[in-house]
């Protein structure tokens, strides 16, 4: 961790809190929306794709 920060079990604390209320997803959330927006789109995303390639051989991927 940074010197200025606290120590990392305080740190680690605060972001299971967080998390745990659902303020990371929040904060994901927000930022997401604000960045599609400068980009001109909306907000919220209207599709999505998945990938269903399985790869063994990581080496011939």
């Amino acid at each position: 961790m940074p010197g200025d920060f606290p120590p990392w079990d305080r740190v680690y604390a605060f972001f299971r809190r967080w998390r745990d209320h659902g303020l990371v997803q929040e904060l994901h959330d927000r930022l997401r929306g604000q960045v599609r927006e400068k980009l001109g789109r909306d907000t919220e995303p209207t599709a999505g794709v998945i990938d269903s390639h399985r790869c063994i051989d990581h080496k011939r991927c």
